[in-house]
């Protein structure tokens, strides 16, 4: 978990705002109504998320042609500065990943 804040701090990243991006960087592009309801924030909140993000230039919020609704998705430089800190996660998802009954039988034999 250390890395994973080191690498939020590193970036000067809330943990939701990195929860966007990498949202974004797993779909490339999500409506603003779609990335509201997966984070679970209510419309002003995801907007007080995505504005720094936008102004830092790490997302684009454009309207779709077609519905007019706002579709969020991550600028090119966003995708290069932010391979640390995917490297960072996915560690830190990796040691908090539950145990495996393998594990878990071997642990509690040896203790």
């Amino acid at each position: 978990m250390r890395r994973l804040h080191a690498a939020h701090n590193a970036h000067s990243l809330k943990p939701r705002q990195f929860q966007l991006l990498d949202l974004l960087h797993d779909h490339d592009a999500m409506g603003q109504r779609e990335l509201r309801e997966t984070v679970g924030v209510d419309p002003c909140a995801l907007v007080t998320l995505l504005n720094p993000l936008k102004v830092r230039g790490f997302v684009s919020r454009e309207r779709d042609r077609v519905d007019r609704r706002h579709v969020v998705m991550l600028t090119a430089a966003s995708k290069r500065h932010f391979g640390s800190t995917t490297r960072a996660q996915a560690k830190a998802k990796m040691h908090c990943s539950p145990v495996s009954t393998t594990n878990a039988k071997h642990l509690s034999s040896s203790a």
